[in-house]
């Protein structure tokens, strides 16, 4: 009688990738290559700017300029805020639903890359903000057909402007220009393409 030790099935960590595997033969034994690691950090990193709803994430032009509204009528997302008597004492208070929806949240204004248009929700079609400049309606897609040199670039001053990353500008160049692969060629440029 013989027995057989099981290691167990994984699925790869990668976004998108639906390989499976024994834990073992997997890199780090979470990702089924080295270009689904890549991809996973390019795509954590990426992940701010994609649901930035001020931004295009295909050109990275700003779309929207967010004004806050002013202390006194500011709203916290756990349902309550600090209100301000005449007499200038502060008391906090919990708010029911029905006054939470017409709390003050800010204001948005369209930039010039930015005007309203036709875009796809499923099977419906809706208006809402557009980009201007490089013509794309979903601002959390990325289309590299449309995406120029000059994004990537905006793109190098957006995450060089994060702390948390440092990024070869040049690598991110080189990895985008042979792959298209956004999220692949930012996880090489993060480890300088050593991997």
């Amino acid at each position: 009688m013989s027995t057989q030790s099981q290691s167990p099935t994984v699925e790869c960590y990668g976004p998108a990738c639906t390989e499976t595997g024994r834990k073992w033969e997997f890199r780090d034994g979470r990702y089924c290559s080295t270009e689904c690691e890549l991809r996973h950090e390019g795509h954590q990193t990426l992940a701010e700017l994609k649901y930035d709803h001020t931004r295009c994430f295909t050109c990275f032009r700003r779309l929207k300029d967010i004004n806050p509204p002013k202390p006194d009528f500011e709203f916290t997302e756990n349902g309550h805020g600090w209100t301000r008597d005449a007499d200038g004492n502060f008391t906090l208070h919990y708010y029911s639903q029905e006054v939470t929806r017409s709390a003050a949240t800010g204001f948005q204004f369209l930039t010039g890359d930015a005007t309203k248009g036709e875009k796809n929700r499923g099977e419906r079609v809706i208006t809402g903000t557009i980009c201007d400049a490089c013509g794309q309606t979903d601002h959390t897609d990325h289309d590299p057909t449309l995406a120029t040199s000059a994004a990537i670039d905006r793109l190098v001053t957006l995450l060089d402007a994060n702390d948390d990353a440092s990024v070869d500008a040049e690598k991110l160049r080189q990895g985008y220009a042979f792959t298209s692969d956004l999220p692949l060629a930012v996880g090489w440029a993060l480890n300088d393409g050593s991997r």
